[in-house]
């Protein structure tokens, strides 16, 4: 796949949205904080890797499949303070970065649509 932005390691997709690899794993729906999400400091990592003892190719096809660090795929609009929603993936990324850093603060302070992928 593709994508115009490179990951951040924000975190702010699995903050909002599980990827189908987690809702497997978990029997949860979509929406919301991904259990496994795990920060050291401001970055973020899929902490899916470390449930189960992976080989090397093994780890590589479940970060392919969530997207780990292949660029930024959510799917969701951020409403800025003028009011006017914007494409999240296309925020400069210290904008993401503080951005989830005020979700896991304050998860009621954004204003966050989303798309459901396909």
């Amino acid at each position: 796949m593709i994508f115009q932005n490179k990951c951040n390691d924000c975190g702010f997709c699995c903050l909002i949205q599980l990827c189908k690899l987690a809702e497997r794993i978990f029997s949860l729906p979509r929406n919301g904080r991904c259990p496994a999400l795990e920060f050291e400091g401001t970055k973020s990592r899929c902490g899916i890797v470390d449930l189960v003892k992976l080989d090397e190719r093994e780890h590589a096809i479940v970060l392919r499949q969530i997207g780990a660090g292949e660029g930024c795929s959510i799917e969701a609009m951020a409403r800025g303070r003028d009011g006017n929603f914007y494409e999240f993936q296309f925020l400069p990324d210290q904008t993401k970065i503080d951005l989830a850093q005020l979700q896991i603060k304050e998860p009621a302070a954004l204003t966050v649509l989303y798309r459901r992928k396909k």
